[in-house]
């Protein structure tokens, strides 16, 4: 009886967090020019879009963080086309490309990193490509 007593505040606390959960933000849906993975783009300026999911309701955007590169492995360190820095601003959609000049011939990889309204911030998702 008395070990029983002993696991009720850890149950408690178990059972406490599992209920309120770690709220979690992903970007999903990355897309180029409206289209996901384009093979070659016309545009020097493609615009970009994504969707935010999260674990919690009624969650938004706060800023986000763009960044392409050349390689994909260049994307979380430095991005070697553009870096938009922190951008305070809940746009996901029509995000214009200000970096340096691309070529129609050439693959180039991009991401996305969103901060919600908590301060939380997103994880990379697989890098996406056009």
């Amino acid at each position: 009886m008395k070990s029983l007593f002993c696991l009720l505040p850890a149950l408690i606390v178990l059972l406490t967090s599992l209920q309120t959960g770690h709220a979690e933000t992903k970007v999903m849906t990355p897309k180029v020019n409206h289209r996901s993975e384009p093979v070659g783009i016309e545009s020097g300026r493609p615009v970009f879009r994504w969707n935010l999911e999260d674990t919690e309701r009624n969650t938004f955007q706060q800023s986000y963080r763009l960044t392409t590169a050349s390689h994909p492995a260049l994307l979380g360190k430095t991005p070697d086309f553009w870096d938009s820095g922190w951008v305070d601003s809940n746009e996901c959609v029509e995000v214009e490309y200000a970096g340096k000049t691309l070529s129609p011939s050439r693959r180039y990889y991009w991401n996305v990193q969103v901060r919600n309204h908590r301060g939380q911030v997103s994880s990379l998702f697989r890098p996406a490509s056009f």
